[in-house]
C-alpha cells in the first residue's frame, strides 16, 4: 500500500469513528447548553470602596423559546406584569435586559420581587425649593432612597431631592445636580479626583 493511500484510509476511519461519536451522544444536552428558556438568573460581583471586599449580587433576565431577551419591553409571566430594562443596576450594564425592582421606570413602581401591582404612577414635581417625587395618591419620598429610571436619588426630610455630599447612615455620598448619586464614574472636585463605585463609595485621588 502506498503512503498515499495509508493516509487516505486513516483519515475515512477517523471520520466514520467521529460520526459515530455524535449519533450516540443525547443531542438535547446540546439544545439545553445552547438554550434555556425562561427566567436567567445572572449572579455577579462588585467592589465596595468601604471594605475592600467584593460581594456578590443577583439579577433577573427572560429568555422566550425564539432566544429573545426582553429588554426595554414588558412581559406578563405567571398573571403578573414585569418590565425588563437595559439601564444600569447601578453596578454593571446588563445586554440582556435586567428586571425591574424596587425602583420607578417611566412612573409605573415595580416591587422587591419584579411586578407591577402598583395602580399609582410617580413623576417628578418642582417648586421654588426644589424638585421632589411623588406618585397620583398624594405620597412623595421624604427622608429615603429612591431609585427612578435606573438612577439613585435621596430625598430629606422635607421630600426634596438633595445634591452634592451628603452624609447618610453615617456614610458619605455624593449626588450630581441632577439629584442622581455619583456611580460608576470619575467626578472631579476641588483638587481630586473621585472614583465612585456602584455603591457610592469612593476612591480619592490628586488630580
Amino acid at each position: 500500500m502506498t503512503m498515499k493511500k495509508a493516509k487516505k484510509s486513516k483519515l475515512i476511519v477517523l471520520l466514520l469513528a467521529m460520526c459515530f461519536i455524535f449519533s450516540v451522544l443525547p443531542v438535547t444536552g446540546f439544545a439545553e447548553a445552547a438554550l434555556t428558556v425562561g427566567w436567567q438568573k445572572d449572579e455577579r460581583t462588585a467592589l465596595s470602596a468601604r471594605t475592600n471586599v467584593s460581594y456578590k449580587y443577583v439579577l433577573y433576565s427572560y429568555r422566550d423559546a425564539n432566544g429573545h431577551f426582553y429588554n426595554n419591553e414588558w412581559k406578563k409571566i405567571g398573571g403578573k406584569w414585569y418590565y425588563f430594562t437595559d439601564t444600569t443596576d447601578k453596578y454593571n450594564f446588563s445586554a440582556f435586559g435586567r428586571m425591574a425592582e424596587n425602583e420607578w421606570v417611566n412612573g409605573y413602581w415595580f416591587n422587591k420581587n419584579g411586578s407591577w401591582t402598583y395602580k399609582y404612577r410617580g413623576s417628578w414635581k418642582k417648586n421654588a425649593q426644589g424638585y421632589w417625587y411623588g406618585d397620583t395618591s398624594g405620597w412623595y419620598a421624604k427622608s429615603c432612597w429612591q431609585k427612578i429610571d435606573g438612577k439613585d436619588y435621596y430625598f430629606n426630610a422635607k421630600g426634596y431631592m438633595v445634591t452634592g455630599w451628603q452624609k447618610i447612615g453615617g456614610r458619605w455620598y455624593y449626588f450630581k445636580s441632577s439629584g442622581a448619586m455619583a456611580a460608576l464614574e470619575n467626578v472631579y472636585l476641588g483638587n481630586y479626583r473621585y472614583y465612585f463605585f456602584g455603591d457610592g463609595s469612593y476612591y480619592q485621588f490628586a488630580k
